[in-house]
């Protein structure tokens, strides 16, 4: 899965800024980057929109205008595994804002004695005074030191030629075993007409074994 982490803070504490100045800085560094905002507050269309009723029947709906598209649909079990499979398989850094709930890396906008004590998984603090012992903190003004430094985690994953996701979760693979699934793939599009794109990148969608009652 791409790397993902989360900025979280209290309401009005910065963590939107931030976030904006982190995707920009590591879009300039050549990833793919995409961004997640995370809110309890309610994001569907009303019910008495054409979307809205599309979506209260349990249809994924698109709203496609002259200014872009938003894809709505029902449920609270997602978790950042399935939103990656679905709308970014081939990013590589996932920058969520808010989500202090979930099992991700990140950042606090605020000192660590401003975090809730059930907040887990805090890598570093982003704060306006000086940075305290024991504590990996940047300061406000220093928003590039801290892109370097999750551009660095990003680096040090493991930059395999092939994801596989079954059940909207990432299967482990070793080395050797991507490389021949990717280097088989990729031999036999080539072979097609047109298949040369296949240098940049492909998704390949595999149909489930509907005899055994698979989708």
């Amino acid at each position: 899965m791409p790397f993902a982490v989360a900025v979280c803070g209290f309401k009005d504490s910065g963590k939107s800024t931030l976030c904006y100045k982190l995707l920009e800085g590591l879009r300039s560094k050549g990833l793919r980057v995409a961004y997640v905002k995370r809110t309890q507050e309610e994001v569907l269309s009303p019910a008495d929109t054409d979307s809205g009723d599309g979506v209260a029947l349990g249809f994924e709906t698109l709203l496609w205008g002259r200014d872009g598209v938003r894809c709505e649909a029902k449920g609270a079990a997602f978790d950042i595994s399935f939103l990656t499979v679905r709308f970014f398989p081939e990013a590589d850094f996932i920058l969520v804002e808010g989500g202090k709930e979930l099992s991700l890396p990140k950042i606090w906008v605020g000192p660590p004695d401003f975090s809730p004590p059930g907040v887990k998984g805090i890598l570093a603090y982003y704060r306006s005074e000086s940075s305290s012992e024991g504590a990996l903190s940047f300061r406000r003004g220093e928003e590039e030191a801290m892109i370097e430094w999750l551009y660095s985690l990003q680096q040090q994953r493991t930059s395999a030629p092939l994801r596989l996701y079954l059940d909207h979760k990432e299967l482990s693979l070793k080395d050797f075993v991507a490389d021949m699934i990717a280097g088989g793939l990729r031999g036999m599009i080539m072979a097609l007409k047109g298949g040369e794109a296949v240098k940049r990148g492909a998704l390949v969608y595999l149909r489930g074994d509907e005899r055994e009652g698979e989708r």
